[in-house]
């Protein structure tokens, strides 16, 4: 949502945050809600990669970028979120990390549209056109497997509505979000104004609305004007207003001894490219925990030669048991288990050695979504899974 964004919810749903690593993801700690991520256990992060589908939508010309535009703001994009340099103030040097994602662009579609605009105001939350071949946008590819983005013109058609740099919706049952805030799986992704490609004070609108579309709110947490609304990240300053400039004096929530300034450089912020640049610890815990869980075959890693590459369950709802099943030469001595959305471990077994597959019976839970979970010294996959009543 940066700059004048399109906002569509608060808070309803809560899903218990755990954060999880893609390596050591044995470690008990990492699984504690409670604990909050520190720079030793920021260095145990491994980097996961994401697929990024480009949909280029133009009208007139100048809206038809380049690729060389294309791919420099995909390397802004991976520097933003591997940046290793902490922030240049004091007050928030020791709370500054990054994700360690890379994105890796897959493909780029370019369409002609006779659409002058893709900015329709508030319907734009309802209608969401550039997704749409039949509105004039485009059909995004699988939303599970690719992060995709639309760069259309999102300029004002009119003086009543206010121009768009970007929108994107959070994962469905993210945390701290609005159940309005959910949209169909078609719809999910990022859409950016062409402008953020040419412009380098808006060079980290992609980064920002990626944020977004992993989870995370505003750093004023959506509401403007009140101390008392919050993004639901523990170590990011309290702050009232957006920020535009990068104006380090900045202080709209005074609280006390202990009290920090806005954190004008958070990518979260409105903060232009120059300043608005890194996350907090609190911010990355989120953004992974995110991926892992609520977007979890979006991602890739590299544990090793000797890695599960495909963990599946099936049938998938299923009415009674489950059927695990790895597709791998070899399954070093793992556990594999099953929590529910409280992060409560309901079902534990092992895989030793070759065994490949394990039945799950359904006396070990009820109606609902769960997390199967698989982890050994090396790594730790997971994914989604849905027991109904019959």
């Amino acid at each position: 949502m940066r700059n004048y964004i399109l906002l569509l919810g608060l808070l309803v749903f809560i899903l218990h945050p755990l954060f999880i690593f893609a390596q050591h993801c044995n470690q008990p700690d990492f699984y504690n809600s409670n604990n909050n991520i520190t720079q030793e256990n920021f260095n145990n992060l491994q980097e996961l990669s994401i697929p990024v589908v480009i949909h280029l939508i133009y009208n007139e010309s100048k809206e038809n970028i380049s690729d060389s535009l294309i791919a420099n703001q995909i390397n802004v994009l991976n520097q933003l979120y591997s940046n290793l340099i902490t922030s240049q103030r004091e007050a928030f040097r020791p709370i500054t990390g990054s994700p360690k994602l890379s994105f890796n662009l897959t493909n780029t579609t370019k369409t002609k549209t006779n659409k002058i605009s893709f900015n329709n105001g508030e319907s734009l939350g309802v209608y969401d056109s550039p997704k749409y071949s039949h509105l004039g946008g485009v059909n995004s590819w699988n939303t599970n497997l690719y992060l995709n983005i639309w760069i259309c013109n999102l300029d004002a058609p009119d003086q009543n509505i206010q121009s768009l740099l970007g929108y994107a919706f959070p994962p469905t049952l993210a945390n701290d979000w609005d159940y309005t805030s959910f949209v169909s799986p078609e719809r999910q992704g990022v859409v950016i104004n062409y402008r953020c490609f040419l412009d380098s004070q808006y060079f980290n609108i992609l980064a920002h609305e990626i944020g977004h579309y992993l989870g995370l709110k505003h750093i004023w947490g959506n509401s403007e004007y009140s101390c008392d609304n919050d993004d639901g990240i523990d170590d990011t300053p309290l702050s009232a207003t957006p920020s535009y400039t990068c104006d380090f004096s900045k202080n709209t929530c005074n609280t006390g001894a202990d009290d920090l300034p806005d954190m004008v450089e958070n990518i979260m912020d409105y903060s232009p490219a120059s300043c608005g640049k890194y996350f907090t610890y609190g911010q990355v815990q989120r953004m992974i925990s995110n991926l892992v869980y609520l977007r979890p075959n979006l991602y890739t890693a590299e544990p090793g030669e000797d890695s599960v590459t495909i963990i599946e369950a099936f049938p998938n709802p299923s009415f009674g048991k489950f059927t695990v099943f790895l597709h791998t030469k070899e399954v070093p001595k793992s556990t594999l288990e099953i929590l529910d959305l409280t992060g409560k471990i309901v079902y534990s077994t092992v895989f030793n050695n070759n065994k490949q597959l394990v039945e799950i019976p359904p006396e070990h839970y009820r109606h609902g979504l769960y997390i199967l979970r698989l982890h050994n010294e090396k790594y730790c996959l997971t994914k989604k899974i849905q027991f109904l009543d019959r």
